[in-house]
């Protein structure tokens, strides 16, 4: 939990709906000031981290995952978690600015739907828009998996580096590349 996430956004959140139960997992050095600012919030529980074995697990347990990001945050990489919740089968509602990475990342997959950064609001519609839209839902949380095994996973990964190998080797040599 880290101020770069912007996390504030999904306390203000549970602040305009008491009805959306909103969990922050994990530890980090907001985590404190997060748990002042939801005061006593009776929708917004504070987890541990969960350890790697049971990680998928919570996730899919989630209605819906949230990744957020400050407006003016511009990321030159994309969250880590990002990947493990296109893994957990779960539709992301992503609070991030429209141009970077993340958003990019979230577009490609087809597994989540962007909302503006820091507009509690938006983010709320999204989650309530999903939750209400049960097919809606589980058509973008399944494009997460498939994502992962086509542009992420090992064989992806070995394939793109095969190919750039390929490339290269091929420029070395004077021939075409293809």
């Amino acid at each position: 939990m880290g101020l770069k996430q912007g996390l504030d956004v999904l306390i203000d959140t549970a602040r305009l709906a008491p009805d959306v139960r909103v969990v922050l997992m994990g530890d980090g050095n907001q985590r404190e000031a997060l748990r002042a600012l939801a005061g006593t919030l009776p929708n917004i529980d504070f987890l541990p981290p969960a350890d790697a074995g049971e990680f998928t697990d919570v996730l899919a347990a989630a209605d819906v995952l949230a990744v957020t990001q400050r407006a003016s945050v511009l990321d030159m990489s994309v969250p880590s978690k990002l990947t493990s919740y296109f893994v957990s089968g779960r539709p992301v509602v992503a609070s991030v600015a429209d141009e970077g990475g993340t958003a990019d990342e979230v577009r490609r997959s087809g597994a989540g739907v962007l909302v503006a950064p820091e507009d509690p609001a938006a983010l709320l519609a999204a989650v309530r828009k999903l939750t209400e839209d049960a097919t809606a839902a589980g058509a973008l949380g399944a494009h997460g998996p498939r994502y992962v095994a086509h542009h992420l996973g090992r064989e992806a990964g070995l394939a793109r580096f095969d190919a750039l190998l390929t490339e290269v080797l091929g420029n070395a040599q004077g021939s075409p590349q293809r």
